[in-house]
This record gives structure tokens, C-alpha cells and sequence, in this order.
């Protein structure tokens, strides 16, 4: 035992030594909110002239921080809620492009260290597809990806079948378990924390099943995307975005977005935009807003419109969206089937009632470890909660606060 003990820290020491992904998944273990300090990253520059929202009186923050929930047979109140009990960093509530609630937790301040926003960055990619395609530098999302990435043609012929909207809607039918996150040798886990993220792209992915088969999330998808917009506009993804979104949309501070080592240079495009929480609502105020910002429109609002509207064929997920999903329910079966979406199943639910599920109209761009941002377009309510941990049920917490409000 003591041979295998010393056999296992030394293997350990070798590759935490050898800077190789799974010694870094060692080192760092789990995702976490610091991880905007353990990679490289590349700035993205905020205008000289911010937007701003505009404060409600202190009146209405005192009210909603007054507002009692109850977990686990407990009272709290709102920051008792989302701080203590779950584990948040930054909260923020807009509605009518006024700040109703912003608080902050552990240290963080609205211009403190920025917040990672792991998968929310998909959001943002799926963004820049849709400046892409509006400038003419993608053709369409009918495209297949080796248009823009030709390398791909002589690993699999179904590459050539791959399209950008089979990426965009998670339907690529690659082998790709995003499940994985305690498994060092999952793909997952080597290209969050490996160091040649473009060469395990492009050299090692691989076909499960034909494209368009089914929906399944995978962070590969975002990564190709990111691939493809540089390849057609020609520029990197930070600077793509400082130039269509960040600088436009008059963000207040600095962000930043982790690549994968100096060396190779990839963006860490799936995840690892790092930026504060009143930016991030300025994301969402763009969609809000059908992609218009301050009478420009400045991304299509049929993409928009794409991205937002939900798409029950593909698990109310769509451009790398997320409608809020919830349970509609009716006293019989018959009244059930004509209140459910076409061509949406009812089964039954308690006491003789239907159930059948419902999507939307609010919509979400979702990271690991609860990061949020939550529209809700008939309130014209934007939502930000960042934080350590999702053990809260965020979701119908943003539903419950828009109808109070």
C-alpha cells in the first residue's frame, strides 16, 4: 500500500510538473469563481462614454430586500435568500432600464473582480455568429462548418453535413460527454483545462450519430462556432466582440476572455468571458429589445427572434437560449390537449388533472455554477445573479420576484 501511496504522488507530481491538462485539473480541481486568475486571458476594452441605468429611490431596494422567502421550514429575506442561503456574489434586478435591487456579497462590488460566465459565454457566441451572418462574412447557418473550416472534410464525411445551425441548436451528433466534470480524462475537463484547445477541436473530435439526430449539450459545439466566426470575419473572438457588442452597447467596465495558453492562443470561447454584473444586463437588454440599442439596430431582430422564441422540438433550447420551462396543467385530458403547444405530449398529473410542458416568453443564458441572466420581455424585467453555487432554485426565483414586480 505504502508503495502505491508514494506510485500515486509521484504520477501526481509528473503531471502537475508537465503542465498537462489533467495535472492541472489536479491542481485546480472544480470549476470555480476564481478561475478568471488561473488562465491567460485577452482584454476587452470598455468605451470612454458608459451607458448607464438609471436608480430607483432607495424606497423600492429597501422594499425588495424586505421581500420573505422560505427554504427548508426557514424564513429569510431576500439577501438572507441569495446570500447566505445560496451562495451568491452579485444580484441585480432592472425593469424599465431602472435598477430596482443591486447587491453584492463576499467582497465583490459592482467594479470589483470581474465574474466568470462559464457556459453564459455560449450566449455570446452564438452572438457573434448572428453579426457574422448580418455582415455577410457567414453566408448562412444552412452552411456546413467545413465551408469554414475545410480541414474537417477528411476526418468524417459527415463534417460536410455538420451545419452551423445543427451547432447553434446543440444537434451536431458529436461524441462529446458534458457530463464528465470529476473525470480528468473526460474531453470536457481537457478542454477547459488543456492547452491546445484548437488542435482537440479540430483534430479529435469525433460522430456519434448523424447530424440533426438529437439535441444534446456539449460545450464542443460553442468552441466549432467560435472557430467558424474567426475563420469568416478574420478576426479574433474578444476583438469581434469589443467591436459589435462591448464597445456599442457602452458597457461601464473592462472584461476579459480566458484563452487556453500563450502559446497557442485559443479562446476559451464555451466559457471564460469574465465581466461584471451591470454588463452582463446590458447583454441581456440587447435581446430584450429585439437586438435594437438606443434606436440602432444594431443585430437582426429575426435573429433575435430565433434565439428567444422556443423551440419545443429542441427542448424549448434554441441558438443557445434558454426559454424558461415550466408545467402547465388542466382538470382533463381533453382541455389539457387544447391549452398544450402543438405537437406538445400530456400526461397525467394528480387527482384526474393534465399536465403538459410549457416554454417561455422569458428567456436565459445559463453557466455553470448558477450565472444567470434572466429576460422577461412582456415586464421588460432584466435579471443578473452570479455566484458559487446553484443549490438554489434560481430559475423560479426570477419568476416569483416578476410577478411581484
Amino acid at each position: 500500500m505504502p508503495n502505491l501511496l508514494r506510485l500515486f504522488c509521484l504520477t501526481t507530481l509528473v503531471f502537475l510538473a508537465s503542465g498537462c491538462h489533467i495535472g492541472r485539473f489536479f491542481l485546480w480541481n472544480f470549476a470555480d469563481v476564481n478561475d478568471y486568475k488561473k488562465f491567460p486571458a485577452t482584454t476587452i476594452n470598455a468605451p470612454e462614454t458608459p451607458f448607464t441605468f438609471a436608480y430607483a429611490p432607495d424606497s423600492i431596494q429597501q422594499k425588495l430586500a424586505e421581500t420573505e422567502l422560505t427554504a427548508d421550514g426557514k424564513k429569510y429575506t431576500l439577501p438572507e435568500y441569495i446570500g447566505d442561503y445560496g451562495k451568491t456574489l452579485a444580484f441585480l434586478i432592472i425593469r424599465n432600464d431602472t435598477i430596482l435591487y443591486e447587491t453584492y456579497f463576499d467582497g465583490y462590488a459592482e467594479d470589483g473582480p470581474p465574474h466568470p460566465s462559464f457556459s453564459v459565454a455560449k450566449s455570446f457566441v452564438s452572438s457573434l455568429v448572428g453579426f457574422a451572418v448580418q455582415e455577410g462574412a457567414i453566408a448562412s447557418v444552412d452552411d456546413p462548418v467545413t465551408q469554414y473550416l475545410p480541414e474537417l472534410k477528411d476526418r468524417d464525411e459527415r463534417f460536410s453535413r455538420l451545419t452551423i445551425e445543427h451547432l447553434l441548436n446543440m444537434r451536431s451528433g458529436l461524441d462529446y460527454n458534458e457530463n464528465s466534470y470529476f473525470n480528468p480524462f473526460a474531453p470536457v475537463a481537457r478542454d477547459y483545462y488543456g492547452r491546445q484547445l484548437e488542435k482537440y477541436t479540430l483534430e479529435r473530435s469525433k460522430f456519434a450519430a448523424e447530424p440533426d439526430s438529437y439535441r444534446e449539450y456539449q460545450s464542443i459545439n460553442t468552441q466549432l462556432l467560435a472557430l467558424v466566426v474567426e475563420r469568416a470575419t478574420g478576426k479574433d473572438l474578444p476583438l469581434y466582440l469589443q467591436e459589435k457588442i462591448w464597445q456599442p452597447l457602452g458597457m461601464e467596465f473592462q472584461a476579459s476572455w480566458s484563452f487556453d495558453s500563450k502559446k497557442s492562443g485559443t479562446t476559451k470561447a464555451f466559457c471564460c468571458l469574465n465581466a461584471q454584473a451591470r454588463d452582463y444586463a446590458k447583454f441581456g437588454r440587447l435581446y430584450l429589445h429585439g437586438g435594437a440599442w438606443e434606436g440602432q439596430q444594431l443585430l437582426d431582430q429575426e435573429w433575435v427572434e430565433r434565439s428567444t422564441t422556443p423551440d419545443y422540438t429542441n427542448d424549448c433550447y434554441q441558438y443557445q437560449w434558454y426559454s424558461r420551462s415550466y408545467r402547465g396543467v388542466s382538470p382533463d385530458s381533453a382541455s389539457a390537449v387544447a391549452a398544450a403547444p402543438e405537437g406538445v405530449g400530456v400526461f397525467p398529473f394528480r387527482d384526474g388533472e393534465y399536465a403538459y410542458r410549457m416554454c417561455g416568453p422569458e428567456f436565459l443564458a445559463i453557466g455553470i455554477l448558477g450565472q444567470y441572466i434572466y429576460v422577461h420581455p412582456e415586464k421588460n424585467i432584466i435579471m443578473v445573479r452570479l455566484g458559487k453555487d446553484d443549490k438554489v432554485g434560481y430559475r423560479q426565483l426570477f419568476w416569483a420576484l416578476s410577478e411581484k414586480l
